[in-house]
């Protein structure tokens, strides 16, 4: 093989492992926030909860759902609801620590796994996500205004499996939209 194919073969065998990455980096994540999606969430609480169990550890599940934000989407446009979505990720993440896991699994909905967590930690940790959701946004010169509904569960006490933790999680967030929005329901 001449230096030209070699060369040639080198920079398409590149090209092919940067468009791979970036494949498997878009099947794994959200394309709006960059926040792990769905998927790779549910993966990942899989593992994290066999290490759980194994080490006799805590984990919980916040089930996040924007309260107001189909109202601020039709009154400034899905590109202001967009960036909302943006900036309401961004505020999760941050109050997040390194090893915990937040995700957007889909429209106005989030999730967030903390890791070895128990149950009163995580409730207090939720009500200042509230509280930091809440805060009013500045999008493309208007304030918008959304706050979120979070419904909580436990491992190992709500459930051991992370179908039936996001399900109870999400039954729970329900439950705080109907108390009224903008507050916490633990799963039972």
């Amino acid at each position: 093989m001449h230096f030209k194919e070699a060369n040639a073969m080198r920079q398409a065998l590149l090209q092919a492992s940067v468009t791979l990455r970036k494949s498997q980096y878009n099947a794994h994540h959200d394309s709006l926030t960059g926040l792990p999606n769905r998927t790779l969430f549910h993966h990942s609480i899989v593992q994290n909860l066999a290490l759980c169990d194994r080490n006799r550890q805590e984990l919980c599940i916040l089930f996040i759902d924007l309260d107001g934000f189909k109202a601020v989407n039709d009154a400034l446009g899905h590109a202001a609801g967009d960036q909302l979505l943006r900036e309401v990720s961004q505020r999760i993440a941050k109050a997040c620590r390194a090893s915990d896991i937040c995700a957007r699994l889909g429209g106005d909905e989030f999730a967030v796994a903390l890791i070895h967590s128990d149950l009163e930690h995580s409730r207090m940790f939720a009500n200042q996500l509230v509280e930091r959701v809440s805060q009013p946004y500045l999008i493309g010169g208007n304030q918008a205004e959304v706050s979120a509904s979070i419904g909580v569960s436990h491992f190992p006490s709500t459930a051991t499996d992370v179908d039936t933790l996001l399900h109870k999680a999400d039954h729970a967030m329900y439950r705080a939209k109907a108390a009224g929005k903008g507050r916490v329901c633990t799963a039972t």
